[in-house]
């Protein structure tokens, strides 16, 4: 491990935590947001993007009427809305990065939003990441996310199976949403989505991997020392 940086002269720093549904991205946060109060960092959690408001939300099943409303729709107007995905992802990572500034402590931002939905399009276009295409004003764009909010990212992958399993325990809840079912319906086309996502992020924002196939808490912690360069403020 790097030398300790003593506490005046560190940066905050700023992690992204990406997957698609039920690959686990809550507790991940939860574990690290834990682990660093425990040392007494103060953390700021946001969740769908950079910009957003602080949330002390702990899971993403609690989504109220008005979220699934908007899951339910856009599932079903998704094969209308095809053609306007890459400028209206654009725009709104564009506005994202505007509108995003620094925590005064660690900042967490769990998922984002447009990544996942251009993520969610790539699978439904394209076989292969090989066989990608994007605009060259949205490659600039997803080119510009690091330098702008100096991010470490990690991404994650679980297996099918995994899951299933997860998103079964959220239906005997009455806790899965339409995306959970929609993917968990489909192992070929969710592996593929996320297999995109997981292209996007290590390919244009530097992620690492992380299979998050229910790992221990200590193991989550120790891929998170990996993924924080040295010298930010993540200990």
């Amino acid at each position: 491990m790097s030398k300790s940086i003593p506490h005046k002269e560190r940066q905050p720093a700023c992690l992204l935590i990406l997957g698609i549904d039920a690959s686990g991205k809550n507790h991940v946060a939860n574990v690290i947001s834990d682990h660093l109060a425990a040392g007494g960092r103060m953390v700021e959690k946001r969740q769908g993007s950079f910009s957003a408001p602080a949330s002390a939300a702990t899971s993403s099943e609690d989504k109220g009427f008005l979220n699934l409303a908007k899951e339910a729709l856009f599932l079903k107007a998704y094969p209308l809305l095809k053609p306007l995905i890459f400028p209206v992802i654009n725009l709104l990572l564009n506005r994202d990065l505007q509108a995003f500034r620094q925590s005064r402590g660690a900042l967490l931002v769990i998922s984002n939003t447009a990544l996942r939905v251009l993520a969610f399009h790539l699978g439904h276009v394209f076989s292969r990441p090989e066989e990608i295409r994007l605009p060259a004003y949205l490659a600039t764009t997803l080119g510009a996310i690091q330098p702008r909010t100096q991010v470490a990212s990690l991404v994650l992958d679980v297996d099918h199976h995994v899951r299933e399993a997860r998103v079964g325990h959220r239906l005997a809840n009455n806790k899965a949403d339409h995306f959970d079912q929609y993917l968990a319906g489909d192992g070929l086309l969710s592996e593929r989505i996320e297999e995109f996502l997981v292209w996007l992020a290590t390919t244009y924002l530097g992620a690492r991997v992380l299979i998050n196939n229910n790992l221990r808490d200590e193991e989550i912690i120790a891929f998170m020392q990996e993924v924080v360069a040295p010298g930010e403020a993540l200990p």
